[in-house]
């Protein structure tokens, strides 16, 4: 007796097909990527092949998730940290080149683990943290959340001495997954964000085991806030009034020397 295929039986097939073609497709985007990341030491083709790389690094995390190999998405979303903090340069150098071509070889690793059923990557994750720590040796590391491209220009110019490099969010669920991953060396918050508010994020950031659950956090607050805000464990507490840009500049130079 032949049994036909419920609905559900045949939507799991064709996800596992296109997960299949997915995968099947990564060697030929690796190959892509590394010819890219070689043209990135010729001035003439760097902001071309960078658009490109960048772009391609993207486009794999994003269909990465959508099939659930969340591995691969964590190494490109280190990939694209990379590749930010290079974004004004004109051309690499051989050391830079060097641990681009290390994202790839762990993407290819990795694809190869799950071709083999793997669904554990300790080794991966152990080497990806590392060369993070090779890659962002004497950067600091900042997190800000939720701001106005306003208030992150000013923050940029304020530390415009230091080797620094500044990831931004919009939101506070966004923002807890990538700290529950990704080492900063310090955040600066509001209270009103989308998903989950600065408050909650702060707590929960404090209640976990993660990388960061002692790292210094700023938090930028009305006044009728202020007093909710030193309940939790921030460093500073900054009022939104005239003196806020002269307050943000005293509390970075404290955390950073």
């Amino acid at each position: 007796m032949t049994v036909s295929k419920t609905p559900q039986n045949s939507l799991e097939s064709i996800l596992g097909a296109l997960r299949e073609d997915y995968l099947a497709d990564l060697p030929t985007r690796f190959l892509e990527m590394e010819n890219q990341v070689l043209a990135l030491e010729d001035k003439s083709q760097y902001e071309e092949q960078y658009q490109a790389l960048f772009r391609n690094v993207h486009s794999i995390k994003g269909s990465a998730g959508t099939h659930g190999l969340f591995i691969l998405s964590r190494i490109c979303h280190r990939f694209e940290d990379h590749l930010s903090s290079n974004k004004d340069l004109s051309s690499l150098s051989q050391l830079q080149v060097s641990h681009l071509f290390k994202f790839v070889d762990l993407l290819a690793t990795a694809r190869e683990q799950i071709i083999n059923g793997a669904d554990v990557f300790i080794s991966i994750e152990n080497d990806l943290t590392e060369l993070d720590i090779k890659v962002f040796k004497g950067v600091i590391k900042i997190l800000i959340v939720g701001q106005s491209t306003s208030t992150i220009r000013i923050i940029t110019k304020l530390l415009k001495n230091y080797p620094i490099q500044i990831v931004t969010l919009s939101d506070g669920l966004q923002s807890l997954d990538k700290l529950v991953h990704d080492k900063f060396d310090l955040m600066l918050v509001g209270i009103e964000l989308p998903m989950l508010n600065g408050l909650a994020l702060i707590a929960a950031i404090r209640m976990s085991k993660s990388l960061n659950s002692t790292m210094p956090i700023i938090l930028l607050t009305s006044k009728a806030d202020i007093k909710e805000a030193t309940l939790l464990s921030v460093n500073y507490v900054i009022q939104r009034d005239s003196n806020m840009i002269s307050n943000i500049e005293k509390a970075f130079k404290s955390i950073l020397k």
